[in-house]
C-alpha cells in the first residue's frame, strides 16, 4: 500500500540535510532544485557548520540566493541542470554574486573561482575587540560594501591565507553565525522554563 504522505514527511524530518567536510577546507551541503524555497534547509546547513552549499537545479535562483546566502553567511554555488537555462554563479557569504572578472578560469562549460574560506562576519557591537585585533594583525583588512553600516567583515589581505578564524576565537569575538546560533538556543532555554524572553543586545557567553 505504500506510506502515506504524512508518514515521509516524518522520515524526512528525521534525516535532515546532510553535510561532508571536503578536502579543501569547507563543510559542504547539497540542496536540490526546490529545496532552496524552504529557508529552514538552508538554516539546518549552517546550524551543521557547513560554509557551502552547492545547489544544483533547472533555474538560476534569482534574488533567493543571495538573500539566503546573507542571512546565513554560506556560500552558494549554483549548478544549472538543462542547456540554455542560465549562467552558474557563485554567491559568496556576504551575499555578493562574485562577478566573472574574478574567476580563476572561464569557458563555455566550466568555472573556477577562488573560495575565501577565512571570510568572516561580524556584528559592530563587538567593534572594540575588532579594532582592537585589527591593529595587531596587519594580515587581515576590513572588506567595505554597500548598505551593510551594521556588520564587520574581515578577511585576509593575501591569496596566501591567514586563520582569521581562529584569531577571532583567540580575542572572543564571535561571528554572527556563532552569536545568531547561541542567542537562540538560551532564548529556547528560557521558553521551556517559562520565562519572559529579554530584550537582547548581541552578547556572547564570556561577556556575561
Amino acid at each position: 500500500m505504500g506510506f502515506s504522505l504524512h508518514y515521509q514527511l516524518d522520515i524526512f524530518n528525521l534525516i535532515g540535510v546532510q553535510v561532508w567536510d571536503t578536502d579543501f577546507g569547507m563543510r559542504m551541503c547539497i540542496l536540490i532544485c526546490n529545496d532552496i524555497f524552504f529557508s529552514d534547509l538552508t538554516a539546518q546547513c549552517a546550524s551543521l557548520g557547513a560554509d557551502l552549499v552547492v545547489w544544483p537545479a533547472a533555474w538560476k535562483g534569482g534574488r533567493v540566493l543571495p538573500a539566503l546566502a546573507m542571512v546565513h553567511n554560506i556560500w552558494i554555488v549554483n549548478a544549472p541542470g538543462p542547456a540554455n537555462i542560465g549562467k552558474a554563479n557563485v554567491v559568496d557569504n556576504v551575499g555578493r554574486v562574485v562577478p566573472e572578472e574574478d574567476f580563476v578560469y572561464m569557458d563555455r562549460h566550466t568555472k573556477i573561482v577562488e573560495l575565501e574560506t577565512e571570510q568572516v562576519v561580524l556584528h559592530n557591537n563587538f567593534d572594540g575587540r575588532i579594532q582592537e585585533m585589527l591593529s595587531s594583525h596587519p594580515q587581515v583588512a576590513v572588506q567595505n560594501f554597500d548598505d551593510m553600516s551594521e556588520i564587520t567583515i574581515l578577511r585576509p589581505t593575501s591569496k596566501k591565507g591567514y586563520p582569521v578564524r581562529a584569531l577571532l576565537r583567540s580575542y572572543n569575538i564571535p561571528t554572527i553565525r556563532e552569536l545568531a546560533e547561541w542567542m537562540r538556543k538560551h532564548i529556547n532555554e528560557v521558553r521551556m522554563r517559562g520565562e519572559p524572553i529579554p530584550a537582547y543586545s548581541p552578547r556572547f557567553p564570556d561577556d556575561q
